[in-house]
């Protein structure tokens, strides 16, 4: 696990407001992106934890789309669209990057159901970030 601090955070993370103090990065930026981080995107995929069944077509084609291009899905690996967009990404070889609600310790990432799709982000070389140390569990 890294810690990173802004100045080695991707350039449309640096220029937010008030971006973090810090994240714990866990696993890898992709490879395209360390070759050519002008070059690579990075797209947001949030949605409903109730997805219905127009929405994870659209998630599944929008993603399958994509396959082959120096993009990375990033999503909070919820229930629903968040977690629905990581499976499409990875079927379609694409780079993840999911922010869980938690540290990102095996025991407290969050939800517990969703930490075997964790597992396989960080096989296929993906990443996972959060703003919270290793061991701080998920709070309502």
């Amino acid at each position: 696990m890294r810690t990173l601090f802004p100045v080695d955070y991707p350039v449309n993370l640096q220029e937010i407001h008030r971006p973090p103090a810090k994240l714990y990065l866990r696993g890898a930026w992709s490879p395209a992106y360390e070759r050519q981080p002008a070059q690579h995107r990075f797209l947001c995929v949030i949605g409903s934890r109730s997805p219905s069944s127009y929405g994870r077509h659209v998630v599944e084609n929008l993603l399958a789309g994509l396959r082959g291009y120096p993009i990375s899905i990033v999503s909070g690996l919820a229930i629903g669209i968040d977690s629905l967009a990581h499976e499409a990404a990875l079927t379609n070889d694409l780079h993840c990057v999911a922010f869980p609600g938690s540290g990102l310790g095996d025991v407290v990432i969050y939800p517990p159901s969703k930490r075997p799709l964790a597992e396989r982000i960080l096989s296929h070389g993906g990443a996972l970030l959060s703003e919270y140390p290793e061991d701080m569990a998920s709070h309502p």
